[in-house]
């Protein structure tokens, strides 16, 4: 159990999963740790077994990972975009949030900041361009992990450039980068240069959000649509 914790504080989630079931056939986890495995599985891309995990952490006595649960199982969705049950997730876990956590002005807990990260996402992919907006907007009005802000204003760039709302896109993307360069960031940017016509930039972004993460989707994605424009159809595919 104390290896599996430690390949998951490593983000090693593969190993980390395999270690957590090890554990739990040999003894059922409770808590912490159960909930800990289900968010390994989620994180190893095995959503369907992560969530039935969670779903006895929803089940256990522990109130205080509930919250917590139905944010992961959130997250699940949202990795195999399943918009409908993505925004049925967060809604949940916001509802239990608001019941634990009172006090508008006081930092956001970290499960809040995910749901509201990954509606903001959902509504984009969506094309509620409006609603995306408002959500994360109302979410970066309270400061917290500088790396998730990060994201969150990469997002709003995004939204913002389908919205035709430049330099407000180009203000987020200003604080993106402030906060933590990521392939995030740079998709952001990308999104701007293409916007604008700016062919060569977007393709420069898009391959250094490449190098950073191979496995980007919004990367690949912006790449494959900046080929087809090129005429590169071959390699786009």
């Amino acid at each position: 159990l104390g290896a599996a914790e430690c390949r998951r504080r490593a983000d090693c989630h593969v190993e980390a999963a395999h270690l957590f079931e090890a554990a739990h056939q040999r003894k059922p986890l409770v808590g912490k740790h159960l909930f800990h495995y289900g968010e390994a599985l989620v994180l190893a891309g095995r959503g369907l077994a992560g969530r039935d995990v969670l779903q006895q952490v929803l089940a256990g006595s522990e109130a205080a990972y509930h919250s917590r649960a139905l944010a992961t199982m959130a997250l699940s969705y949202a990795l195999e975009q399943q918009h409908e049950m993505v925004l049925e997730n967060c809604r949940k876990a916001e509802g239990l949030c608001r019941q634990q956590h009172s006090g508008a002005s006081e930092a956001l807990p970290e499960e809040l900041r995910l749901t509201r990260f990954l509606e903001g996402l959902t509504y984009l992919r969506c094309g509620a361009l409006d609603d995306a907006v408002e959500c994360l907007s109302r979410t970066i009005a309270i400061p917290g992990d500088s790396a998730l802000d990060a994201r969150f204003h990469a997002l709003l760039c995004h939204a913002e450039v389908l919205r035709g709302n430049l330099p407000a896109a180009g203000e987020h993307l200003a604080r993106a980068e402030q906060l933590a360069s990521s392939a995030e960031t740079k998709v952001a940017a990308a999104c701007g240069c293409l916007a604008q016509g700016k062919l060569v930039d977007a393709e420069s972004l898009l391959l250094q959000a490449l190098a950073a993460d191979t496995s980007c989707s919004e990367a690949l994605l912006h790449m494959g649509q900046l080929l087809l424009r090129q005429g590169k159809f071959d390699v786009a595919v």
